[in-house]
């Protein structure tokens, strides 16, 4: 080959492979995303408390989208006055079911995963509680005036109304301690399965009693509390160990030896509760059950918020259970997770609090919204609270953690009982208000007893 025709042979072979190039680079671009999101998806799948979590948080949301979808329904088809008072026979029953539990669901979720006989145990925990809530619940039946909490206003005869409510209570009970199973043996899915199964049975329940009165929409609620239960007991009877058993046994002993941690975790629930129980029934007996119905549909909205770093903590709870030896990098993970995700769905309420609420009705929009504004920005504060009782818990810090709830709930019932008294509009800066003394009372107690080495080093990892 000359020296004349290797200029004219290179050109067009270097030209070619800038084209090929060219046209190769946006498939390893592609290439390149998919492996990064293959990497991805494996190490979530490998991470047990993620995993965990973002089934459960994937579950809460998918309930969340359709019990947003559902309150819409009834506040269309129901007068706020049926809401009303619906939704305070609903927190007491609420916390009925708090005080009937016994500290089981978290006994169960600290203990169950290393139990030989994990079926029995759950029998015994059931076998305490239903009792317990069904002798409450007829307490309340038979002292004057019901305790405050409306169920004459239900409207019906009196036996199918002590029927009715002896069945969601029991019901709710039997949920309660059966699907904290699950999340202790770290099989979250059969849970999400068996809540979208009783989405569903709900709407077809809100169609069949549409425009039946207050009874029909507490009708609604049986029917969807009583299909989830049935289905737990099915579940629970498939999926939980056995061991094998000499001699007959309720699994009574099998609870009893757990008696400290579940007591100290009974007080400290029940205390946490108390606001969000309370709140309905406050403000239904100060400004009417239409007003009740107003703050109601604002605190539904707002456990959106409160999906992530609730589920989020119940996973770190099943982790820390199973793994002890383990503290500060899951509590890292957890709260950034927590934080990430959470306070950017905030920004959403506290922008367009009147046009969200304004899908319920122009008087929830008016009446609810400054709750809602306010309720959503203190998820700087809840986040690090659920978070920080659940290390306390699964580090068998009972006392600590009776006692950062206790002293927390406080301030933040002392600061809605004050704002109360300004009108409705003033309990969102009340709950803001509170919620802040929570947080405070929550950094204090777990520096005392996790240390603040620790506390400070997750701090730097979160702001990171």
């Amino acid at each position: 080959m000359t020296q004349r025709h290797r200029p004219a042979h290179r050109a067009p072979r270097s030209w070619d492979l800038r084209s090929k190039g060219s046209t190769l680079r946006p498939l390893r671009q592609h290439l390149e995303v998919r492996s990064n999101a293959r990497r991805f998806v494996t190490a979530l799948r490998q991470d047990r408390l993620y995993r965990t979590s973002v089934l459960l948080v994937a579950d809460s949301l998918l309930l969340g989208a359709f019990g947003g979808l559902f309150v819409i329904f009834v506040t269309h088809i129901w007068e706020p006055r049926s809401i009303g008072v619906v939704s305070a026979i609903g927190g007491a029953f609420g916390l009925v079911v708090i005080v009937a539990s016994l500290g089981m669901p978290s006994t169960i979720v600290a203990y169950l995963a290393k139990e030989p006989d994990q079926a029995l145990m759950v029998r015994g925990a059931l076998l305490i509680t239903i009792p317990v809530g069904i002798a409450l619940l007829a307490t309340m039946w038979l002292l004057p005036d019901h305790v405050g909490v409306p169920l004459i206003d239900l409207g019906v005869s009196i036996p199918w109304a002590v029927t009715l409510t002896m069945v969601f209570v029991v019901a709710s009970i039997i949920g309660f301690v059966i699907d904290p199973a699950f999340l202790a043996r770290q099989e979250v899915s059969w849970s999400v399965g068996k809540d979208l199964t009783a989405m569903l049975i709900r709407f077809l329940a809100l169609f069949f009693l549409a425009g039946t009165g207050t009874f029909g929409l507490f009708e609604v609620a049986v029917v969807y509390v009583g299909y989830a239960a049935t289905v737990d007991l099915v579940l629970m009877q498939w999926r939980l160990r056995r061991a094998p058993r000499p001699r007959a046994s309720l699994g009574l002993g099998l609870v009893r030896s757990h008696v400290r941690f579940a007591a100290g975790n009974q007080v400290a629930g029940l205390v946490a509760m108390l606001p969000t129980s309370l709140l309905p029934l406050i403000v239904l007996a100060r400004f009417g059950a239409a007003s009740a119905a107003y703050v109601a549909i604002p605190m539904q909205v707002l456990t959106i918020l409160t999906v992530v770093p609730s589920m989020t903590a119940q996973s770190l709870f099943a982790e820390m259970a199973a793994h002890p030896e383990e503290l500060v990098e899951p509590i890292r993970k957890a709260l950034r997770g927590v934080y990430i995700v959470t306070l950017p769905l905030a920004l959403i309420p506290i922008v367009f609090a009147p046009s969200l609420l304004s899908l319920f009705g122009h008087d929830y929009s008016i009446n609810g919204r400054d709750l809602l504004r306010w309720g959503a920005a203190s998820s700087v504060f809840f986040c690090l609270n659920y978070v920080s009782d659940i290390v306390l818990l699964a580090s068998k810090k009972v006392g600590a953690y009776v006692i950062a709830n206790v002293i927390g709930t406080g301030f933040v019932l002392l600061s809605l009982v004050v704002a109360i008294q300004h009108g409705l509009g003033a309990l969102g800066l009340g709950w803001f208000i509170g919620q802040g003394c929570y947080c405070a009372v929550s950094c204090t107690v777990l520096t005392r007893y996790v240390g603040r080495r620790n506390v400070l080093s997750v701090v730097r990892y979160v702001l990171r």
